[in-house]
């Protein structure tokens, strides 16, 4: 699915020239039950 950066990240003036930081976009699902959950977790 790609990559995206933190959607509740607040940047400064500053940063808006600078590239962010993105993380991939991977979702994980199960086969028997259909429960699906996002597959990459941020470091915190």
């Amino acid at each position: 699915m790609g990559f995206s950066p933190i959607s509740d990240q607040i940047l400064t003036k500053d940063q808006l020239n600078k590239p962010e930081v993105t993380y991939p976009i991977t979702i994980n699902s199960c086969m028997d039950c259909g429960f699906c959950q996002l597959g990459f977790v941020v470091p915190p």
